[in-house]
């Protein structure tokens, strides 16, 4: 359960700072709106996307960065099994909430580039069999 603590902590951390710097990245157009859509966000930034997926290559985890529709997507996969259990669901919610004014912050930047509507940006954690273990989607 530690070591949960501390991956989602990190991810949180490092998913909100890696999208604003995407974010400022992307800024200076007249129109402010660079992007039609979450997918070509997405594919402009892959080589950004692929070097912080790499970085999580060591550290008992994976992280996928992808688009789903209007959704930008962070998978987290854990390379072992943790068992799953209403604590672990608990702290996954108790900490996803305490960063939400972070995540509404990163939305609302997102949404001042892609001109998508109804976007929104998924954290999706999934244990290493590929069950889902929490997702948490700010709208």
């Amino acid at each position: 359960m530690k070591k949960t603590k501390r991956m989602g902590k990190v991810l949180t951390c490092l998913c909100t700072v890696v999208l604003t710097g995407f974010l400022a990245a992307g800024c200076g157009k007249d129109d402010g709106k660079e992007f039609k859509t979450v997918g070509e966000y997405v594919e402009t930034y892959q080589q950004q996307v692929t070097g912080l997926e790499e970085q999580f290559s060591g550290s008992n985890m994976t992280l996928n960065i992808t688009a789903e529709e209007n959704k930008l997507v962070y998978i987290v996969q854990y390379a072992q099994q943790i068992e799953v259990n209403e604590d672990v669901k608990a702290y996954f919610k108790t900490s996803m909430e305490e960063q939400k004014e972070t995540f509404t912050g990163a939305l609302t930047e997102l949404k001042q580039v892609v001109s998508e509507e109804d976007i929104s940006i998924v954290y999706r954690y999934l244990n290493a069999d590929g069950t889902e273990i929490y997702t948490y989607e700010i709208e």
